[in-house]
């Protein structure tokens, strides 16, 4: 049993709301009464909390008294409790008892602890309005998830980054149908047989987001490899450390896989963006969409063509090389197929203050600091001393503009072209 000392440290869900919602100087009257025009009060001057309810970096840490929660919170369909001081499940599950349309909860950045599960009347205390978990950084086990699901058997979409995971223990864990969307992002698994485990547990998962993650293959040499994620139509493996083109070909034994999201892999950098995206399709026949943007038949037919062209001369020809051949036939080269790595781009370099523009070679291989950097004797201005601006030209019109405000990232990000340009623009202080 908790101290009195510990006990007056406890700041509830009921405390949270009325901080942020009530203007009262007593922060421990639950219903006030004040000018029925102020912002999330009803015309009678009670208190009203919003059907979205947003309480990160409140430092709660319990849940408070029931009958006030099923008074304000009866009608709130979204729950979001990031960055707090929960590490009660218990705690967690009386809030949302008195909740009965809440079907999202976000409990990111709670250091939730296992032992707290225990002893849970489970499958009694079961919540199967909610459809949307979000976990991240939580310190869940897979321990603690086989009973979470089975408080939450509705759950279509579960979030689980940030969790350090090495390995997906979930051989023990009952087959669970209604999740179909599943993000485990930022862990430092590499192997594709731990995340494949995934599929035995989430059988109908038609979406998995792994980006930012130790992933260095994806061998899918199982016997049953084509009925692993028997449903899966998305997968987004950006950021990851995949290693060659074979591991990408693997994708194909994946049944309904039809899109698919990769970008910042290192192997895939050598190329430039056409010739990647060419690449990637052409090896993969089975997808519709690559980096949210869809693969037309004439696209595709572009692709596979470049890609016959591309080997047609080299020893070592991929399986795909002579699977195309089947369908193209002997295909003449043509003389402008570039796939080389061009580092560098011929841009416009302007700066606001003076009105003064040069053309410039900038290699896109740099960062946006180092950038900053090379550009202080042209701006006249130490790099801390101004702000830089990209537009992307196109036919001479400016299609988009951004400001250069992360110094770490890579230039070949922006998708840089010849003609585009940078603004230069002093920092006011």
């Amino acid at each position: 049993m908790a101290s009195a000392e510990e006990q007056a440290e406890d700041f509830s869900l009921i405390d949270a709301i009325h901080s942020k919602y009530n203007d009262d100087d007593n922060a421990h009257h639950f219903k006030v009464y004040i000018s029925s025009n102020a912002p999330g009060k009803k015309d009678s001057g009670s208190l009203v909390v919003p059907p979205i309810l947003v309480l990160d970096n409140n430092k709660v840490t319990c849940s408070g008294p029931s009958d006030i929660i099923a008074s304000l919170c009866g009608h709130v369909t979204e729950l979001d409790l990031t960055n707090n001081l929960i590490t009660c499940w218990k705690e967690i599950l009386s809030m949302i008892s008195y909740m009965p349309r809440l079907h999202t909860v976000n409990l990111t950045s709670n250091a939730l602890t296992t032992r707290s599960l225990a002893g849970l009347d489970v499958p009694e205390q079961t919540f199967k309005n909610i459809t949307l978990l979000i976990l991240n950084n939580t310190q869940t086990t897979w321990s603690s998830l086989s009973t979470l699901l089975k408080i939450f058997p509705s759950l279509t979409e579960l979030h689980l980054s940030l969790n350090n995971y090495t390995s997906i223990d979930v051989d023990n864990l009952e087959s669970y149908p209604s999740l179909q969307k599943l993000f485990i992002n930022k862990h430092v698994i590499s192997r594709w047989s731990e995340i494949s485990k995934l599929g035995h547990l989430f059988p109908h998962l038609e979406a998995l987001i792994t980006i930012e993650s130790d992933l260095a293959d994806m061998i899918l040499d199982c016997p049953e490899a084509s009925i692993v994620f028997p449903c899966l139509k998305c997968l987004h493996i950006s950021s990851t450390k995949l290693q060659n083109w074979e591991h990408i070909e693997e994708l194909r034994k994946i049944p309904k896989l039809c899109e698919i999201r990769m970008k910042n892999i290192p192997f895939l950098e050598e190329y430039n963006e056409k010739v990647r995206r060419q690449m990637i399709i052409a090896r993969l026949p089975n997808i519709t969409h690559l980096n949210g943007s869809p693969i037309n038949e004439v696209e595709r037919e572009d692709a596979e063509r470049a890609f016959i062209r591309f080997f047609m001369d080299k020893e070592n020809q991929p399986r795909r090389y002579h699977e195309l051949g089947e369908t193209y036939g002997t295909l003449d080269p043509l003389a402008d197929v570039d796939f080389s790595v061009k580092k560098t781009r011929r841009v416009t370099i302007k700066s606001d203050e003076d009105e003064k523009s040069q053309e410039m070679e900038i290699n896109i291989t740099q960062t946006v600091r180092e950038l900053k950097k090379f550009l202080q004797n042209f701006a006249g201005l130490p790099s801390h001393k101004f702000r830089l601006f990209f537009h992307a030209i196109v036919d001479g019109v400016p299609l988009n503009s951004s400001e250069l405000i992360f110094p770490d990232k890579v230039l070949h990000s922006l998708n840089i072209n010849d003609g585009d340009c940078f603004i230069i623009i002093p920092k006011c202080f």
